[in-house]
């Protein structure tokens, strides 16, 4: 498009103040868990889910919450009716719930009734191996409930937001769909007798399911009409919206200018949003004959799962598979702290030597990635002192 295509394309979009109305039910409404920026935690909504399946505590609901679960777990092809038809004719006031128990997410256990029910909760993560080993998370945890739990009957669920299938065929899969099934109604009937703080609790749990996970199948046909009319102009503000890891990488980069002079920097023009690059006069004498493209110190930028992961690291670049000479190796391995980083041999692209300072963020805080920033340059000029003695 041309510039004035753009603005016209923008101006449409403002004009259009109907279909924005229609959004109003949902933008406008205070939700706890978007203040604290916890919507698609899953440790959070482990904890809320927790609470609302313990019988016991103070949420009003009782046991019928959980045993809505189970009656919805009840129907899935491969359990056993015998199982269910106990738990479900049983009161489950018994039931104890721990989170974190051996890493897995929830796990209730009835010593009266002699059931265990694991619960593997996952948002935005995926299933993966235990530890470094080729046996996968969920069989991992099912050995450790047969190990723990010899006379009781076993219960393993694995929730997503959208019916992901589980590697174990021991594990019955439950959605957040089936979740917001059995918690809105019972909701519905009870918080006449549920206390204010509770209930303003689960009706944002209940909302922010709905929106963030699962997706509420108005809000979406509506969104989906508004990108529709205005395609143009909503992917022309996607792609100048805030961009936490640019925001981060421009306050790196406007540190490592402010110090070029008085620290003798050298910055890389090949640097990027990803990657500030830069040398020091402590790396280019015990390089000197070297290109730069194989020593430098950098800042790195990455986001990964909507987190944004930066470092401030030495890095040593092997290129296309060029062999070093043993002095140069030498060199290297006298510039790495950490006998574990050091260099054995040539069959290696490139090489993490030192990190002085790392951090996740989830959001922009300009002060804090400034003093992270600082903070690590700190480290850095205290590891080179050391080399100038």
């Amino acid at each position: 498009m041309t510039e004035e295509e753009q603005k016209q394309a923008l101006l449409a979009l403002l004009q259009d103040s109907e279909s924005f109305e229609k959004l109003n039910k949902w933008t406008s409404r205070f939700n706890i868990f978007d203040v604290l920026k916890i919507s698609r935690t899953e440790i959070r909504h482990s904890n809320v889910l927790a609470w609302l399946m313990d019988p016991n505590e103070n949420h009003s609901l009782g046991d019928k919450f959980l045993y809505g679960v189970l009656a919805k777990l009840s129907g899935v092809s491969g359990t056993s009716p015998d199982l269910f038809l106990k738990l479900l004719s049983s009161d489950l006031s018994s039931f104890v719930v721990f989170r974190e128990w051996n890493h897995i997410d929830l796990l209730l256990t009835s010593q009266e009734l002699k059931v265990a029910i694991a619960i593997e909760n996952k948002i935005g993560s995926q299933e993966h191996n235990a530890g470094n080993s080729n046996i996968s998370q969920l069989e991992k945890y099912h050995k450790k409930l047969l190990e723990k739990f010899l006379d009781y009957q076993l219960v393993e669920v694995f929730l997503t937001p959208g019916g992901t299938e589980a590697t174990q065929n021991n594990w019955i899969v439950l959605t957040y769909q089936n979740i917001i099934d059995v918690l809105a109604p019972v909701f519905e009937d009870n918080k006449g007798t549920i206390e204010e703080a509770q209930r303003i609790l689960i009706e944002n749990y209940i909302s922010i399911v709905k929106n963030e996970v699962i997706m509420d199948h108005e809000l979406s046909a509506i969104c989906k009409e508004i990108y529709r009319k205005h395609k143009a102009a909503l992917d022309l503000i996607y792609d100048f919206r805030n961009d936490i890891s640019k925001q981060i990488s421009d306050v790196c980069r406007n540190i490592v200018e402010s110090i070029k002079d008085e620290k003798r920097i050298e910055i890389d023009p090949s640097s990027s949003k990803s990657y500030i690059k830069f040398s020091t006069p402590l790396l280019d004498n015990k390089f000197e004959k070297m290109s730069k493209e194989f020593y430098y110190y950098h800042f790195s930028i990455t986001m990964s799962n909507g987190k944004v992961y930066a470092a401030l690291q030495l890095i040593f670049h092997q290129l296309k598979g060029k062999v070093h000479s043993e002095n140069v190796i030498s060199t290297m391995n006298e510039l790495i702290e950490k006998e574990s980083y050091k260099i054995k041999s040539d069959k290696w692209e490139w090489k993490v030597a030192n990190t002085f300072g790392s951090k996740n963020w989830e959001e922009f805080d300009e002060d804090e990635v400034s003093e992270w920033a600082n903070e690590s340059l700190k480290k850095l000029w205290a590891y080179e002192s050391k080399f100038s003695e």
